[in-house]
């Protein structure tokens, strides 16, 4: 796999392969937190979907394990593994959420012999086993829904339980860690409850989490979030713990909870040392006394899971692994040969060639071999493929573009023109409006279209009873400044001024969230698209703020009405306006997006394969105009609403300065 060098370009670095590299990255399918790593440093997970995949070593390509499938949509044998634990080179376990016909969810996959045989080893009573932590000297303690604790001094063979840590509770621990002594443990639960034991298990003792000493704030918008205790490890004299994305530390006899400065991730090593995983990605080396002993030069990608073996800190995500200290730096792909290189998802024909990106490889396709092969693999993902402007090009978030050259591997920055079309003469001959939403139970589609007669659009009849009910003819000013406003490639910003905002829409805004807060006894309301983050919410700030915003600069604006909703649903909205042009050619103007923005900022501009975003509330409301105000739901186009956003993104990066 070493068969690359590093290339430095102006704009970022590429990797560049001595040959066509016909390998896969690994379709790794289902989410995974934990990593294992054997003395001899193979590496293994185990994935929520049932899947062990396994790498002889960081150089090694990659395989499918004992279990799973290779198929990137395989639910594997219907189990969900939260991990696989290393006891020696060759005792492994497999724990998580098992079930079998006989055996319901009490028990682990055991193996002998480095995971070609897996045995069922039942440890007691059905759980859910949410946490684990092998030593190496053969014992290892589990926890999960049961809530008691599950405990082994023979590499897993045999188990026996200890009782709930609160008899009448419904604690439930997610992170586990004891000393080597094998008596001195933490346990951290999922809503931020922390208990030490002494005596291994045999007496309790609780103590105060970072959120406790309000170290540390709790945000979220989701009920369902929990203030878990992630991560717990303990330090001779010192514990360390993980909460909402920080660390801390504290003596082990005084609880006082204090963060390491910069800290996302940790792992301590056999000597006693930890490492860190900084906020810019950077490893750093502390000692005991967690004085920095080492940083890294290069940066790792956020990792979904680290481990400490021999030393050395491996970190892992789907894209790479690496192994750290402070003698080497090694970043590998995640690569298999068990598998082609799938059909990428964005591919245009090039000077005859067939191109693809995916990720951050940039593809080409061989006509002979029948397969793709990897080009070259740019250090961040790139979004899309066009040919515009007779060239190669890609984007970043389809606002920065960058030109691809194939031959000399390296991507450069690109300026868009003016004009998505130059030509004057080009006019627009008619014109369709969608409007449609598809889920799990539904896929509907309403249409309407105009061609132009005369100085005016009229209503196309087809006969279909998809009609969205629209006035016959349609003004040809307002398709026009529709078409001027989309063909205009020049950067675009939102200013608070195209809220066109009055006193009475600042008054309704502020009784609209008095009226959200009074609710607040009522659980979390998504019915009126508006939620605060976490359980101490400063509701003044979201009262008050909206007086002092006439001032708020146009790129904060453009940041805030670009910005896409991070929920999922099922459901998917969209709306869709295709102008076909005198030029045989067509500009799609669309918006697809479960939970939109105010006015349904911002939309996508595709013409022939091109692709490019206007974030603009003006076009919004053409759109709306267009559409009779028939197509866009009535919360989205709230003054109110649009408040509410503003306000929103202000008081988040107020919670990310504190």
């Amino acid at each position: 796999m070493k068969n690359y060098i590093l290339l430095v370009i102006i704009l970022f670095p590429v990797l560049i392969f001595g040959q066509k590299d016909y390998r896969a990255r690994l379709p790794i399918y289902g989410g995974f937190e934990e990593v294992g790593i054997s003395p001899s440093e193979r590496i293994l997970i185990a994935t929520k979907a049932g899947n062990i995949y396994k790498s002889n070593n960081i150089d090694s390509l990659w395989h499918l394990g004992s279990f799973g499938s290779l198929d990137p949509y395989s639910m594997g044998l219907g189990q969900l593994f939260e991990r696989i634990s290393v006891f020696t080179e060759d005792i492994l376990m497999i724990s998580g959420h098992m079930s079998g016909n006989d055996m319901p969810y009490n028990f682990v996959y055991r193996s002998e012999d480095g995971g070609q045989r897996w045995d069922k080893v039942v440890f007691g009573k059905g759980s859910w086993i949410d946490c684990a932590y092998v030593s190496n000297d053969g014992k290892a303690w589990m926890s999960g829904s049961s809530q008691l604790i599950y405990y082994t001094e023979d590499y897993g063979k045999t188990w026996h339980e200890f009782d709930k840590v609160e008899k009448m509770g419904n604690l439930r621990f997610i992170a586990v860690h004891f000393a080597p002594d094998g008596q001195h443990g933490l346990f951290g639960s999922t809503w931020n409850v922390l208990y030490k034991t002494q005596d291994n298990c045999k007496t309790w003792e609780k103590i105060e989490t970072p959120l406790n000493q309000k170290k540390v704030k709790w945000v979220t918008t989701n009920r369902n979030d929990q203030p878990r205790i992630n991560k717990v490890r303990v330090l001779k004299d010192k514990y360390l713990v993980k909460q909402f994305g920080k660390v801390f530390y504290s003596k082990t006899d005084v609880i006082n909870w204090i963060p390491i400065k910069n800290a996302l991730d940790f792992e301590i090593t056999e000597s006693g040392n930890i490492y860190v995983v900084n906020k810019d990605l950077t490893v750093s080396l502390l000692d005991s006394n967690l004085v920095e002993q080492w940083k890294s030069e290069n940066k790792i990608e956020f990792p979904n899971a680290l481990c400490v073996k021999n030393n050395s800190l491996f970190a892992i995500n789907h894209n790479s692994l690496y192994k750290i200290n402070d003698k080497e730096f090694i970043q590998n792909g995640i690569f298999t040969q068990d598998v082609k290189i799938p059909e990428p998802e964005n591919t245009v024909l090039w000077k005859g060639e067939k191109i693809g990106i995916s990720g951050r490889d940039i593809l080409q396709y061989d006509n002979q071999k029948k397969s793709w092969f990897r080009s070259f693999v740019l250090h961040q993902e790139l979004t899309g493929l066009s040919v515009y402007d007779n060239k190669l090009l890609t984007s970043k978030k389809l606002d920065v573009y960058y030109i691809i050259d194939l031959n000399n591997k390296t991507v450069e920055p690109y300026s868009l023109p003016f004009k998505l079309i130059n030509d004057p003469h080009v006019t627009v001959q008619s014109f369709v409006i969608e409007s449609g939403s598809q889920g799990c139970f539904h896929n509907q589609m309403a249409t309407e279209k105009y061609e132009k007669v005369g100085a005016m659009y009229k209503k196309v009849r087809d006969g279909k009873n998809t009609s969205l009910n629209l006035f016959p003819e349609k003004s040809s000013s307002l398709i026009n400044d529709i078409f001027n406003r989309v063909n205009d490639l020049a950067p675009q910003y939102i200013s608070i001024k195209d809220l066109n905002l009055e006193q009475k829409d600042i008054t309704k805004y502020k009784k609209d969230i008095q009226s959200r807060i009074d609710k607040k006894e009522e659980g979390w309301d998504y019915i009126d698209l508006k939620t605060f983050p976490g359980e101490d919410t400063d509701y003044s700030f979201y009262m008050n703020i909206v007086d002092s915003i006439n001032n708020l600069p146009d790129s904060v604006m453009t940041k805030i009405f670009d910005f896409h909703f991070r929920g999922w649903s099922t459901t998917t909205d969209w709306i869709k306006l295709s102008l076909n042009l005198s030029n045989d050619e067509t500009i799609v103007i669309s918006n697809d997006n479960y939970l939109p923005n105010y006015y349904y900022s911002p939309w996508i501009i595709t013409y022939k394969n091109f692709r490019t975003k206007c974030v603009s509330i003006k076009l919004g409301e053409l759109i709306d105009s267009l559409s009779e105000g028939k197509v866009f739901e009535k919360q989205f186009k709230d003054k109110s609403y649009a408040l509410y956003q503003i306000a929103d993104y202000l008081y988040w990066e107020l919670l990310k300065e504190e």
